[in-house]
């Protein structure tokens, strides 16, 4: 197994600890996580028992994110020829596959703005967060709602604050660092404005090459 991404909610919809690309859905009690060497998305109850696979015939599946109002599952993928960001009913049926956007380079982390329809990803090639609908299927890639300058792994949304969070690694020499910016929805379907960053000048050196990362809306923390 490669790096998988786990992430933890309780029933008020908070997140808690977690690994790399990974959901849990508290109401069945129940972990899924993304696996790029067999090609597949996995489930198992939290004892580990019951293991199955939720989704196969996957080239490069990386981050995944839950919407569990609407029982779906979503997925980016950079495998060769599937390079996109694909839906799946929660329930194991791997029949109901659909293709939400298309096109794209080098998608990794994932998160969805389920009150808004909204998906956020970042792609590491094109160094850019981008966004689209959560409700439309065959979109193509938009313009990036911002472009980066190093390389971007996952994305974490706090939508109490309309903000959203990124790790990002600079292998040009430059700064490794968690960027933060707001979600602006005055102009829909939104924009991101005021970019800041948190790098290793205020974390004593704590950052290298970040990766996962998930918001703590509890104790409002990263």
């Amino acid at each position: 197994t490669y790096y998988v991404n786990v992430v933890v909610m309780d029933v008020a919809g908070n997140k808690a600890a977690y690994t790399m690309n990974n959901a849990y859905t508290p109401k069945q009690q129940r972990l899924f996580w993304a696996d790029n060497y067999s090609e597949r998305i996995y489930r198992v109850n939290l004892d580990g028992s019951n293991r199955q696979i939720e989704e196969s015939n996957l080239v490069t599946p990386w981050g995944i994110a839950l919407d569990i109002d609407t029982r779906k599952i979503y997925w980016t993928d950079r495998g060769p020829g599937a390079q996109w960001i694909r839906q799946s009913d929660i329930n194991g049926s791997n029949g109901s596959q659909v293709t939400i956007v298309d096109g794209l380079n080098s998608p990794y982390g994932i998160e969805i703005d389920a009150e808004n329809n909204n998906i956020y990803w970042v792609d590491y090639s094109n160094r850019a967060i981008y966004m689209v609908s959560s409700i439309d299927t065959g979109q193509s890639l938009p313009a990036p709602l911002l472009s980066l300058t190093g390389d971007p792994y996952d994305l974490a949304l706090d939508l109490d604050g309309n903000k959203i969070y990124w790790t990002e690694r600079n292998y040009s020499g430059g700064l490794d660092r968690i960027g933060v910016a707001d979600i602006d929805y005055t102009d829909p379907p939104a924009t991101l404005t005021a970019s800041t960053f948190i790098d290793n000048s205020v974390t004593a050196n704590l950052l290298y090459l970040p990766t996962a990362i998930e918001y703590d809306s509890g104790n409002d923390m990263v």
